[in-house]
């Protein structure tokens, strides 16, 4: 996941993401094509870090995954759900929403 959001490549990005991606924020909610969007319009010379916090089971086939956002603007804590199955993410969600 780091190496494609350090890269800002659309292709490697769209693959982590399932098709009916939804991330929840506190407007609303945002799809794939969005999430993509918004990590590809940091420049590149900006550095986004990902910072694994926890992550824990939630059923057979997915795992909710807590991720802190690191970026000159602050750290933004994340959670996302990665389906096994698919080994893609099918939902994100800022949890202070």
């Amino acid at each position: 996941m780091q190496s494609a959001v350090d890269a800002r490549d659309a292709t490697q990005l769209g693959a982590l993401f399932d098709d009916k991606f939804k991330f929840k924020t506190c407007n609303g909610y945002e799809d794939k094509a969005a999430a993509i969007a918004k990590i590809m319009e940091v420049p590149w010379f900006i550095t986004i870090s990902l910072k694994f916090v926890s992550s824990q089971f939630q059923g057979n086939r997915h795992v909710e995954a807590v991720v802190d956002i690191i970026s000159p603007k602050g750290s933004e804590r994340t959670m996302f759900i990665l389906d096994l199955t698919k080994n893609a993410l099918v939902l994100g969600r800022l949890p202070n929403c």
